[in-house]
């Protein structure tokens, strides 16, 4: 772990708390000390997905839109006709 911290162009973790927390001799498992010196490329993301961005109903990449409840049919029918051509 501490070559890859040290050695990699960029270093992410599951949340911005997280990345706070490791940052400490608590939670840093020793490796807290290599974290701040990576700091300038160390982040923490957000779990979960921007549901306004991913939305399969407004997708104007996905040709067959869909939600919840059509999902399965959806994807079928998209299948069978694009497998065609």
């Amino acid at each position: 772990m501490k070559i890859g911290i040290l050695s990699a162009d960029f270093i992410n973790t599951v949340s911005p708390t997280y990345a706070r927390e490791v940052l400490t001799k608590e939670y840093g498992e020793g490796l807290e000390k290599y974290l701040k010196r990576r700091q300038k490329n160390f982040t923490g993301i957000i779990n979960g997905l921007d549901t306004e961005l991913f939305d399969p109903q407004k997708d104007k990449f996905i040709k067959r839109k869909y939600n919840s409840q059509t999902v399965f049919v959806a994807k079928l029918v998209t299948k069978i006709i694009y497998s065609k051509t």
